[in-house]
């Protein structure tokens, strides 16, 4: 769209007149929203429901809880990365109990509610002693991860809700032994009868959604509601000047059969903004509403915007709500951010695809190309088609446009039954015969379920089971395509896992040639007792056999298509997911594993994928879709995962986007780092991986940077990865080259690196002395080094003694902690773990206690008369130690703040102890200028250490964060700064403002909670049940003050 267009439609609109027809509706209203304060909750009866208390039960009105402790949605622990913890639970080994009252006075509007349940494990939910809501698997033994939202519930509110005070309890299912669990409930108002929710913007990005100047953007919308009383829908947008809605439809995963609406413009309330009115499909909505919001119902609606690409770069506001019957909800708000034109070079053959096509079936062709046009240009030429024969037409499209396209044929391996859709009905007349036998000795009744040696030994060409899978594979084929994908995962939930089937004699016959084991006369209880490993190990050869199988059907039906796995990641929990991709290698074209993950623990799996795989690889990246097993990442989390997957030399990646299309930053991202491979990719394609001639060292943090070197004939190429949060790293780097003299510059940037103003390059001799070079946070830097006779055109140059000056700086600053010893005390710099990273040794008669700058100020080590306690004694494992500190609040603050590293202000030894102060200053986001002191003092005697936090805001704005700190249980009696429990909530006003940290009576307490039958202590990870730390020694204006006793942590952990 150029200039001209874009004026004319500007000025043609010009004289509209605003209409605003019906009246604004309450609809939508949240009775208790997500993230609620003020709840009572209990960790005393992990094994059981609370007791009853005057005759009434723990989710009944009256029930006594002033003894409960109290808290802040959402509740959890863990080190999930998803999680943001409103207040932080013990890992109790079992469940949890809460209650809430909210006040409702008017409550003849409330017809329906809502409940939306975010749980892991699985949550029980009452109002008024009613049992509203029960996820089957509560107090089952087994459950589920948790997401926005595991489940929504609608509920008559008629006999539930009340005038006045209304009672919500909610009990937690927590399996013993789980690694983490979560908690997270909202009430809505389900009276209005037609609800929605922009997607990904209000979902998952903070109400935020991009665009680039002069593409098109889109934005679905779920809705829910009640089908009878719909009537004259509309969804109602008002959008800047800039932006302009272009096209709407009702999209479904079956493409092109999407229902198109109609779109009407008029001018707006608010200023330089156009309303657009989208009339939605009455008919469709009517029949096809579901009960709850959800992504791949057909009423699901998706728009197209297009940017003007005149526009400023900026961030604007856009409204929208929903009318039905004239009668309009309440507004929303999301904020639209115009991103720069895309300028992109391609690479040659790293590929790009996507997972799913659905929002290339746009139904017009028109907008359809501008969509594969924008996705083009970022080298997107291929993905997962989708099954439906009304998706057809668009696929065929696709590939006649050049893209590779690969099916999934809709069915599920793995132990999740019916491999490929056959059932024992089609195989036999006697179906029992090929049905799997359970542990108890029965025959299952579902038919889809077959004996995996039947399977196997009838899976040749010809074979009845191969016949009959090859017939329901080829419904799926259609000339053109590149291969067939088959997503291959198992779940120990179902009968056909292995701890549950198959037990049959012909299993048992074929388990003997496998491990040489006979268990002809042992019940399928007794072999998981006897032979438990040497059976799974069995069964995951039968699982990874099926994948044979595939292949050669696939081969049967087209010798030219590929047979790929996209199997679960490497590095799942082996006992959740036992095999691995590994075990396909020999039977499969390619790999397309599932990185569900990103940062450091993605770059472990590329890891093990190289080290492991010999077939070719494409990594499946998650981009901004978080349903189920998957998670919403950042833009710049995907452009680093992109350039780890090429570094690790991968032929391409998959972006998972679900039944959407990208946002506009993730677009934005994916160019850039396809602009980078463009420049690289003969070095991971066709160089040679010599990691072991470079010796690269992160200088300051503690294993968050990496390296891989390559080399290309003559050419060398290293690749480094800082994936701290907020800090540049200075990476010590020696290379052991053949002799001769080397130029090195940055191949993206096209700056070179040189040594100073009179020696430009480096001889090898240099190189083996080491440089030092800088990577910023959450960032990936690349050099070439390569002779010093080729011809390279720099844009600029750096100087490394500048970046010199600044490693010195920032070494002298570490470096001049000096000994210090006063007779049987001591301060001193130790490398524990003999990992290159200094921790601060301090000793005294009866402690040492090892505290690390580098790694969050935390306690590392504690060790009381010769007992330790480590890091790994708590919640929180390797990365966890006394005092390691964490940030709640804003929403997009993340635990690693906890890891951020803190400088030595102070240190000393008197006659009393030894002291030390530690200072942070915060660069992370929201909470930047926030400048935090941590002190120590360990008495010259006994087994306490004195611990001080003190915070200034250093910033011309106020900060708003909350804080806790791993072995400072409960905060208790805390008035007026907002105690939520195990965290104290703080804002600091701006420019050296300091919050009053007391309570009325000058003092703080901390309470810790064990049970009787432990005598005052709870054993596992947990508190005392008598106040043990002690009260506040001094009250101030700037600082907390406590004193943490090592004999009482030792009676714990």
């Amino acid at each position: 769209m150029d200039k001209r267009n874009w004026s004319k439609s500007i000025m043609f609109f010009s004289v509209g007149i605003l209409l605003f027809t019906g009246r604004l509706s309450g609809g939508e209203n949240i009775i208790l929203q997500k993230n609620s304060d003020n709840w009572h909750y209990t960790i005393k009866y992990p094994s059981s429901p609370p007791e009853e208390r005057n005759g009434k039960k723990w989710y009944e009105e009256g029930y006594d809880d002033s003894d409960w402790l109290t808290g802040k949605m959402p509740f959890g622990y863990g080190d999930e990365p998803r999680a943001k913890y409103g207040t932080k639970l013990p890992d109790i080994k079992g469940s949890y109990y809460f209650r809430k009252i909210i006040n409702l006075d008017d409550i003849a509007k409330y017809k329906k509610i809502c409940l939306k349940v975010a749980s892991d494990n699985a949550a029980v939910i009452y109002i008024n002693g009613k049992q509203v809501y029960r996820d089957p698997l509560y107090g089952v033994g087994c459950g589920h991860e948790f997401c926005y939202w595991n489940a929504e519930k609608q509920v008559n509110a008629s006999g539930i809700l009340k005038k006045g005070d209304n009672l919500i309890a909610v009990g937690l299912y927590n399996n013993p032994g789980s690694s983490d669990a979560y908690l997270d409930l909202q009430i809505e108002d389900f009276s209005f009868p037609l609800q929605a929710v922009s997607y990904p913007a209000e979902y998952e990005r903070d109400n935020q959604f991009y665009i680039i100047k002069g593409e098109l953007g889109h934005l679905l919308f779920w809705f829910e509601g009640d089908k009878k009383k719909i009537k004259e829908p509309q969804l109602i947008i008002d959008l800047p000047q800039f932006l302009r809605l272009v096209y709407a439809w009702h999209q479904s995963q079956e493409g092109p059969a999407g229902v198109v609406v109609d779109i009407s413009k008029r001018n707006s309330r608010h200023k330089n903004y156009y309303q657009y009115i989208i009339s939605l499909n009455e008919d469709l909505l009517r029949s096809k509403l579901p009960g709850k919001k959800y992504l791949f119902s057909p009423t699901t609606l998706a728009i197209l915007l297009e940017c003007n690409p005149e526009a400023k770069e900026q961030s604007l506001p856009v409204y929208w709500h929903i009318s039905n019957n004239k009668i309009h909800s309440q507004e929303k708000r999301i904020d639209a951010n115009i991103l720069p034109a895309l300028v992109v070079n391609l690479p040659e053959r790293f590929k790009f695809y996507i997972w799913d096509t659905t929002l290339l079936g746009c139904p017009d062709e028109k907008f359809r190309n501008r969509l594969l046009s924008l996705y083009k240009k970022i080298g997107i030429r291929g993905g997962m088609g989708v099954r439906h024969k009304k998706r057809l037409k668009i696929d065929q499209e696709l590939i006649r446009k050049g893209w590779e396209i690969y099916i999934d044929p809709d069915s599920w391996g793995g132990w999740g039954g019916g491999f490929w859709s056959v059932n024992a009905n089609q195989l036999t007349d006697k179906p029992e015969d090929v049905l799997i036998t359970l542990r108890n000795g029965k025959k299952t009744k579902r038919k889809w379920n077959l004996c995996p040696t039947f399977m196997i030994e009838n899976g040749k060409e010809g074979q009845v089971y191969f016949e009959k899978a090859k017939k329901y594979i080829e419904r799926s084929y259609f000339k053109g395509i590149t291969g067939f994908v088959q997503d291959y995962e198992m779940s120990w939930k179902s009968e056909v896992s292995p701890a549950n089937s198959c037990f049959c004699p012909r299993c048992k016959r074929a388990f003997y040639k496998f491990s040489g084991i006979d268990v002809t006369n042992l019940t399928g209880e007794e072999i998981l007792k006897k032979y438990k490993k040497e059976w799974y190990k069995y069964r995951y050869w039968q699982n990874a056999k099926m994948m044979d199988i595939f292949t050669h059907i696939v081969k049967s039906i087209d010798p030219k298509l590929k047979s790929i796995v996209c199997s679960t990641p490497i590095m799942r929990n082996r006992l959740s997911y036992p095999f691995d991709i590994r075990d396909f290698d020999s039977w499969i074209d390619e790999h397309w594993p599932q990185y569900y993950r990103t940062g450091v623990r993605h770059y472990k799996w590329m890891q093990i994928a190289e080290g492991q795989l010999k077939k070719p690889v494409v990594a499946v990246l998650d981009t901004c879709f978080p349903i189920g097993e998957h998670w919403a990442l950042s833009s710049n989390d995907v452009k680093l995962n992109t350039l780890v997957s090429a570094i690790f030399g991968c032929r391409g990646v998959c972006y998972f986007t679900g039944s959407i299309s990208l946002d506009g930053d993730y677009i934005k991202a994916i160019g850039e780092a396809a602009d980078i491979i463009s420049k690289l990719e003969d070095f991971f394609l066709n160089g040679k991986r010599i990691d072991s001639v470079a010796k690269v060292k992160g200088a300051f943090l503690k294993n968050l940077s990496f390296y891989k070197f390559h080399k290309l004939d003559n050419r060398y190429l290293l690749s480094m990865v800082n994936y701290h949060s907020s800090k540049d790293e200075y990476l010590d780097i020696r290379l052991f080259l053949p002799k001769g003299e080397y130029q090195i510059y940055d191949p993206i940037s096209m700056i070179a690196l040189y040594q100073n103003k009179k020696k430009k390059f480096y001889t090898s001799e240099d190189l083996k002395k080491g440089i030092i070079y800088i990577i910023p946070p959450q960032d990936i830097k690349f050099l070439i080094i390569a002779p010093s006779y080729l011809k390279v055109n720099y844009k600029s140059s750096i100087y490394e003694k500048v970046i010199k000056e600044k490693y010195n700086l920032h070494k002298t600053k570490k470096e001049v902690f000096k000994k210090i010893k006063k007779g049987r005390l001591s301060i001193a710099s130790a490398d524990m773990e003999k990992d290159g990273i200094k921790e601060i040794l301090i000793s005294t008669p009866e402690q040492k206690v090892y505290i690390s700058p580098c790694y969050g100020g935390r306690i590392w080590s504690w060790q009381i008369n010769g007992r330790e306690l480590s890091k790994r004694n708590f919640n929180e494992a390797d990365k966890a130690g006394v005092l390691s500190d964490q940030f709640w609040r804003p929403r997009e603050i993340e635990r690693r703040v906890a890891d951020e590293e803190y400088e030595i202000l102070n240190y000393k030894i008197t006659k009393e102890g030894v002291f030390l102060k530690l200072q942070k200053k915060c660069a992370y986001k929201s909470i930047k200028g926030l400048q935090i002191n941590k002190e120590y003092f360990v008495p010259e005697s006994g087994t306490e250490i004195k611990v001080k936090y003190s915070f200034k805001n250093t910033s011309r704005k106020n900060i708003e964060f909350s804080f806790w700190s791993h072995s400072m249980p409960f905060f208790a009696n805390i008035k007026g700064i907002g105690r939520e429990n195990d965290e104290v909530f703080f804002i600091i006003p701006a420019t050296d403002g300091i919050k009053k940290i007391r309570d009325d009576a000058g003092e703080i307490v901390f309470n810790a909670v064990g049970t009787e039958k432990d005598k005052g202590f709870w054993k596992g990870r947990g508190y005392l049940k008598e106040p043990w730390f002690a009260k506040w020694n001094k009250t101030s204006r700037e600082a907390i003050f406590f004193n943490l006793d090592g004999e009482k942590l030792l009676q714990i952990y």
